[in-house]
């Protein structure tokens, strides 16, 4: 992405599982000055204050030069942001559900954010998501097992 008075195009390298960082312009590593703050190289020789903002829901972060934000790549499709949070319906299942459920929304977070195709993303989601009922399941029955209660309709 090319930024007006900036020497350079800038890039932006996420790794996807820890959210760590880095930025280059033209090529060359840029000085990181904060966590999320760098000093870019201007055309002019001077440098210019970076702000980098990540999110949870996104995949490409923003970048704030001179009080201008600036989009890294286009916007993350709302489907595959519901689909991310998708789990957080196994919340009714309790303790168990909200674990289980945190969880797939973790590993979905991951998925969002890995170098594949829509599409094959679309897929891991909703395999994260059936693995999870899956686990809920199993663990439930194992736990009514371990205890010996049985489910009973009030009368």
């Amino acid at each position: 992405m090319a930024i007006d008075g900036i020497a350079g195009p800038i890039a932006m390298h996420v790794n996807g599982f820890t959210g760590g960082h880095t930025l280059t312009v033209g090529g060359q590593p840029v000085a990181k000055t904060g966590r999320r703050t760098y000093q870019l190289p201007t055309a002019n020789g001077g440098t210019a204050e970076a702000t980098v903002r990540l999110t949870f829901f996104d995949v490409y972060p923003s970048l704030n030069v001179a009080g201008i934000t600036h989009r890294l790549g286009p916007p993350t499709p709302l489907a595959l942001r519901v689909l991310m949070f998708l789990p957080v319906i196994f919340i009714a299942g309790g303790l168990v559900g909200g674990l289980v459920g945190a969880l797939a929304i973790l590993v979905n977070g991951i998925v969002l954010r890995a170098p594949m195709s829509t599409l094959f993303k679309v897929v891991s989601m909703l395999v994260v998501f059936l693995v999870g009922a899956v686990v809920l399941i199993a663990v439930a029955t194992a736990l009514q097992a371990a205890t010996g209660s049985t489910a009973s309709a009030p009368m």
